[in-house]
């Protein structure tokens, strides 16, 4: 990682020059080599000669299909059940796990991300990462969420692990950027 860290500007002058970089080139050692790179990843010497590549710089900006997305957490317990009919069927703290919809969920695909938590009393949140014009953030109260979550994903028993209070919360809360 340190040496991709050193040639990212010799590549990037390189490419903007109009060459043609492969990984094979890429992944060859420069002068900036790992010898020369320091503990803390910088380079000996390597301020001094490139002081004067650095005016020359210019960022690249690039579409990203993650650009612009909102995202909004819901409150779980750390060991929510997964199944609605089984109830030893619960989620592991350390792990972490992502929510699939039904193929025919109301307001279209939507997927829950909960990351793992090294405490198991401390509550989980499941992340809802959607694009500024999903209707999911239209949702006014907290039947309206329930409702949306109990449609959308039928395989997690939403009454057991969503509060009628946590359901408040996402609805009257704006999503965050």
């Amino acid at each position: 990682m340190r040496l991709l860290y050193a040639l990212l500007p010799t590549l990037t002058a390189a490419v903007s020059a109009g060459a043609t970089i492969t990984a094979a080139a890429a992944a060859r050692p420069t002068r900036l080599g790992w010898k020369e790179m320091r503990s803390d990843g910088t380079a000996r010497g390597a301020r001094k000669e490139r002081s004067g590549a650095a005016a020359e710089y210019t960022p690249v900006v690039l579409p990203s299909p993650s650009s612009g997305l909102r995202y909004q957490m819901i409150k779980m317990p750390p060991d929510l059940r997964l199944d609605p009919k089984n109830a030893s069927v619960t989620a592991q703290p350390r792990k972490a796990y992502s929510m699939r919809p039904a193929t025919d969920a109301p307001l279209g695909p939507t997927r829950l991300g909960l990351l793992p938590v090294a405490d198991p009393t401390f509550p989980r949140t499941a992340n809802v990462i959607l694009p500024p014009e999903h209707p999911v953030w239209a949702l006014g109260s907290a039947e309206e969420v329930l409702g949306w979550l109990r449609a959308t994903f039928p395989h997690l028993p939403v009454d057991d692990v969503v509060s009628a209070d946590e359901a408040a919360a996402f609805a009257a809360g704006g999503p965050g950027a």
